[in-house]
């Protein structure tokens, strides 16, 4: 991409979202997954296919307070990570929709992101009802061939119900965020042009979020299942990321494109931001080390043992702030529940 194109995204960001970067927490409130996917982490925890182990859940009361600290360190967007946390939907629904009232009740003025795996049509209702306001759901691939080796078993195995969630997301009342998994295919432009495609067919995206898929560390004493990804078969560079960014900016010019800290934190912050209008802020992963009656500092969480790898760069907004570029301002401010972001 050349850099007349990535100056040309950034004028398409300044021009549709102005200077803020909005950022949101990340909390994982139940930290494990029912499907086989030769590149998650949690299947790394049990050496045999198909197997996903179980790290936990948050405690309610933690859960509780930590909404509340956010919520005074003025965080006004929180995303709440799920994954495919039970076979049967009805019970997958149950038990987000608990939390999804957790965190309605614990702040009531936020913005609610549920990211799990796609539901019935009911189950989006019932969440929406709850209080949850958008639903992220990643494609991840789009290739039906590379789709069927990724997504082994489980909820995700089901690729054509999945490219029908969004319309289902959509009909229930809510934003609807979607993604591919960076690094899983090689070709990435091809699944690009597919996903681009795809959107257009199901209404389009309000949130295109840019999860990178990286190398994961085997704990001591385990061995991955055959044909697992420890590595990506595709690394994404630095500069590579940023190409992806700028491309999905101008595929995307209305949607609130979402980055991440898995990779270099000074980079995303201060080079990305220029394109996309929001990105991770707190991250809470569930990783043991987490200390329980605080907010943890700089950099703290970081788990091998799962995708989960992002640099957290604390509470703080200021600290972030001295890493955006001039003419990007971080904004934790929300102008009403239920309405767009921006």
């Amino acid at each position: 991409m050349t850099s007349s194109n990535i100056e040309q995204a950034r004028r398409i960001r300044t021009k549709n979202f102005g200077n803020a970067l909005r950022l949101h927490s990340v909390i994982y409130p139940i930290d494990f997954c029912t499907s086989g996917c030769t590149y998650c982490g949690l299947s790394t925890l049990l050496a045999k296919e198909g197997a996903h182990g179980v790290r936990g859940a948050m405690r309610p009361a933690t859960f509780d307070w930590l909404i509340r600290e956010l919520a005074d360190a003025g965080y006004q967007i929180h995303e709440l990570v799920f994954g495919t946390v039970a076979e049967d939907q009805d019970l997958l629904t149950k038990r987000i929709v608990r939390w999804v009232e957790r965190a309605r009740a614990a702040h009531p003025e936020s913005y609610l992101i549920v990211n799990c795996d796609t539901l019935h049509q009911d189950g989006y209702h019932r969440l929406k009802d709850a209080g949850a306001d958008a639903i992220w759901t990643f494609m991840e691939v789009m290739s039906p061939d590379i789709y069927s080796q990724k997504h082994r078993s489980g909820l995700k195995a089901d690729q054509a119900q999945r490219l029908q969630a969004p319309q289902r997301i959509r009909n229930a009342g809510l934003a609807v965020g979607n993604a591919l998994l960076w690094g899983l295919v090689p070709d990435w432009k091809a699944e690009l042009e597919q996903f681009v495609a795809w959107s257009k067919e199901v209404g389009g995206f309000d949130f295109v979020a840019t999860p990178v898929q990286q190398t994961i560390t085997l704990p001591q004493g385990t061995s991955a299942p055959e044909g697992f990804d420890i590595d990506p078969p595709l690394t994404i560079s630095l500069d590579l990321y940023l190409e992806i960014c700028a491309h999905l900016r101008l595929a995307f010019p209305d949607a609130h494109l979402v980055a991440n800290t898995r990779l270099d934190p000074d980079f995303v912050y201060g080079k990305v931001s220029e394109i996309t209008d929001m990105c991770n802020g707190y991250v809470w992963t569930g990783a043991r080390s987490h200390p329980a009656e605080q907010l943890v500092s700089i950099g703290h969480i970081k788990s091998d043992t799962t995708q989960m790898n992002f640099h957290n760069p604390g509470a703080d907004a200021t600290a972030i702030q001295q890493i955006c570029p001039p003419g990007v301002t971080v904004d934790l401010s929300f102008d009403g529940r239920r309405t767009a972001i921006g």
